[in-house]
């Protein structure tokens, strides 16, 4: 069975350059490792799949950073396909359509922070053919995350970017049965502006599926731990064993 698992990392990294940090986010060291490998390690329980990585990244990092090799190297024997664009986008979703090539079909998608390790029960949904969207989850109040809120089967009734509908907080994480309804539903909200703070969000794509009746579950999370300022990679750097 194939995934494709997209990795948008094109972003600016601000809140590390500010306080001196000189590569780009991707490849700040976390525990002796770039950053983008832990994101990566939280795929470790899917290896029996067929997984093909696609990684979207600055042009910039490639020509002044060599990113490209960089995340080749953490995935030795891997498929890797990198993506270069020469500007940040209007937010992850559009970042990710950037891949559109390669998940405009009826294989399995996978998207993911860049900045997450996540460790979540993942598999036997992806099983599940009769599930058309997973968004592993954990529980929080905190306005910063996307939400999923359950309907009396369990089943997604809605997403909501930075406001706590529920307290099933996501990861970051969000799979798509077919990728092709991702695509689908981010250029539909590109086409009607459906924005967050003035961002495409993956999160609230799924709204859209769930009005045409698509079965959207979240699953739990064994651990989660937040790399996405320097106060959350020192914190991980101190208390992960």
């Amino acid at each position: 069975m194939k995934i494709n698992i997209v990795i948008p990392i094109a972003g600016r990294g601000s809140r590390f350059s500010k306080v001196g940090f000189e590569l780009p986010k991707p490849l700040i060291d976390v525990k002796g490792k770039p950053m983008t490998y832990w994101a990566v390690k939280s795929f470790e329980n899917l290896e029996k799949f067929d997984i093909d990585y696609v990684f979207v990244v600055l042009q910039e990092h490639v020509d002044n950073y060599n990113i490209d090799e960089e995340i080749k190297k953490i995935l030795p024997g891997k498929k890797v396909t990198i993506i270069s664009i020469p500007e940040v986008t209007r937010g992850q979703s559009e970042t990710c359509l950037k891949a559109e090539k390669y998940i405009d079909n009826d294989e399995r998608l996978i998207i993911y922070n860049g900045d997450t390790y996540s460790v979540s029960n993942l598999e036997p949904e992806i099983n599940n053919d009769e599930i058309e969207g997973i968004i592993p989850c954990f529980q929080s109040e905190d306005p910063r995350y996307s939400y999923a809120k359950l309907n009396n089967k369990s089943y997604v009734e809605e997403v909501a970017e930075k406001k706590a509908i529920s307290t099933n907080a996501s990861s970051g994480l969000y799979y798509f049965r077919y990728g092709k309804d991702f695509v689908k539903a981010a250029k539909a909200a590109i086409n009607n502006n459906i924005t967050h703070n003035n961002e495409y969000y993956v999160g609230p794509l799924y709204n859209a599926l769930i009005k045409e009746g698509k079965k959207i579950k979240i699953c739990d999370i064994k651990s989660n731990w937040v790399l996405g300022t320097p106060e959350e990679r020192d914190f991980f750097i101190k208390n992960f064993n």
